[in-house]
């Protein structure tokens, strides 16, 4: 910015065509104003917006918990810090508000055969099933990781801007864990009554779970760690969460279709041959 050395007119501030002047202590200063942009009206545009502070709360989320920082520090998803590596797997998940059932918690390809997941004020628990192979390469110790997605409020007015979509993260460290593979092994997470309360301020819960082997010091062991999980649980709001993906999926349909219609009448207007000297 360029400072005013010649204030024979007075201090100058505000916008003069396309510069803009401001004060700092006595001295004026001049700059290049921002240009204007058109406020669009693209839905999918006004759509993709809102998904990105959704992201970026869920990775942040995420990135709270070291133990599962330190799985996707270590993955091979792109970005050069764990939080852009849990955004990078998890864009295409999330939608305006909330981040749906095949968000990522754990950047691992391992997944239950099957989960069954139950969620009330006070209880978190599980059912899973774990093929023998996969038992025989998932050593202990174990980090049982629950993480419950919050959105919709029910009181919007008495609910902070910051606080329209919220995380929680559970971890309970196991030394050992008898894992079955011919029938569905059972967890429960150790928690106080009422620990989950909040579950019922929103509209919108969804669960999620996953398992660590060996969340300890990475240089003291001879692999890294690895987990399991599988896609989250609609624990209340299916309703809501229905109906905000037809919407998504109405947009992104007509937003393809008149990018279709654009890419076609481009080709019909490019000659089919062009020769340029500069």
């Amino acid at each position: 910015m360029a400072k005013v050395r010649d204030q024979h007119l007075g201090a100058i501030r505000g916008k003069v065509g396309d510069s803009v002047f401001k004060m700092y202590g006595p001295n004026s200063f001049v700059g290049k104003a921002p240009k204007e942009y058109k406020k669009t009206t693209s839905e999918m545009l006004i759509y993709n917006r809102k998904r990105f502070p959704t992201t970026s709360a869920f990775a942040s989320a995420i990135n709270d918990s070291r133990y599962l920082k330190r799985l996707w520090e270590s993955s091979e998803y792109k970005g050069k810090t764990p939080f852009h590596k849990v955004c990078d797997a998890n864009y295409h998940t999330s939608r305006a508000g909330f981040m749906n059932v095949s968000a990522r918690i754990v950047p691992d390809i391992y997944k239950f055969d099957s989960l069954k997941l139950n969620l009330n004020e006070s209880v978190f628990k599980v059912e899973f099933g774990l093929s023998e192979s996969l038992i025989a390469s998932f050593p202990a110790p174990y980090l049982f990781v629950g993480f419950i997605q919050l959105s919709n409020p029910l009181d919007k007015s008495t609910v902070e801007k910051s606080k329209q979509l919220r995380f929680l993260t559970i971890e309970e460290p196991m030394n050992d864990f008898a894992f079955e593979n011919d029938t569905m092994n059972k967890f429960s997470f150790s928690a106080p009554e009422n620990s989950f309360r909040i579950i019922n301020d929103y509209s919108l819960v969804i669960a999620y779970f996953a398992i660590i082997s060996r969340p300890q010091d990475d240089a003291l062991m001879d692999e890294k760690p690895k987990s399991f999980h599988k896609k989250g649980t609609i624990i209340k709001g299916k309703n809501i969460y229905d109906k905000d993906l037809k919407k998504f999926d109405r947009i992104n349909d007509d937003f393809n279709e008149k990018k279709a219609e654009a890419d076609s009448q481009k080709d019909i207007d490019e000659p089919g041959f062009v020769i340029r000297v500069k």
